[in-house]
């Protein structure tokens, strides 16, 4: 009596009610299933299929392949920049939408020939630039730029 008078945590209530009958169910609620820190919570696991739609590029960059299926991708830039390859993702039908941050710096884009380039990316001293033979009709897809780039831009080419 006086350990349930004097429990402060329903975790310590586990030993009083464990060998009950009734109390299956609860001890199963209280006690959890693994051990954790309290007051705190972990970020929770999310199944991926391997392939990341982001990259983030501080005074450095990389070369990014976008496979085919993916159809969004992030870029960040800080004094630096990524060169990203669309072409297998891009095809008849397939919108790719780029959502691009940069300052100071800027990515270059490559798309195959007959994609559409839609920039809807807002500037500060900066922009996008989009070279003669990279301007399609729209028979290979759509790329839509999307973001901001300050004191920089990036440059999508064929």
């Amino acid at each position: 009596q006086d350990t349930a008078l004097t429990a402060k945590f329903a975790d310590e209530f586990v030993e009083l009610l464990e060998d009950l009958p009734e109390g299956r169910e609860v001890v199963a609620a209280l006690r959890p299933a693994a051990p954790a820190a309290r007051g705190m919570s972990g970020p929770r696991a999310v199944a991926s299929s391997g392939v990341s739609n982001q990259s983030l590029a501080i005074l450095s960059g990389k070369d990014i392949v976008v496979p085919r299926g993916v159809t969004s991708y992030h870029l960040m830039s800080f004094l630096g920049g990524d060169n990203v390859d669309l072409t297998q993702a891009m095809g008849p039908g397939v919108v790719m939408i780029i959502e691009a941050q940069s300052v100071l710096g800027g990515s270059t884009i490559t798309v195959p020939p007959g994609v559409l380039v839609i920039d809807e990316a807002q500037a500060v001293l900066g922009g996008n630039t989009v070279k003669r033979k990279a301007k399609g009709d729209g028979s290979n897809g759509t790329l839509v730029l999307r973001g901001i780039a300050i004191l920089g831009g990036h440059t999508v080419k064929t």
